[in-house]
């Protein structure tokens, strides 16, 4: 009985250890790869438009936990957004 529980615990050692020397040896993910330069079409919570224009922002904007479109690296585009959409969104590879 103790040689089971033995090999049991083993096993789910090498296997650990297999996935984690396999995350860790990967390729590391690379990000700010990709510049856009977008006009944005914002909704407030009192359903007014405005649209901003020539936003310039690496990988994705989004809306925080305060209501506020921010960038990746957090500056604030517009505050108290409902929601919000692309337009003539242009790609620039670095």
């Amino acid at each position: 009985m103790l040689d089971k529980i033995f090999k049991y615990i083993f096993l789910t050692g090498i296997i650990f250890t297999f996935f984690v020397t396999a995350q860790t040896c990967s390729r590391p993910i690379t990000h700010n790869r990709t510049l856009y330069q977008t006009d944005v079409v914002v909704v407030h919570f009192d359903l007014t438009r405005d649209t901003v224009r020539r936003v310039v922002f690496f990988d994705y904007l989004q809306i925080d936990h305060m209501d506020n479109l921010v960038k990746k690296d957090g500056f604030v585009v517009a505050t108290k957004v409902k929601k919000y959409k692309y337009l003539n969104s242009v790609k620039k590879s670095l």
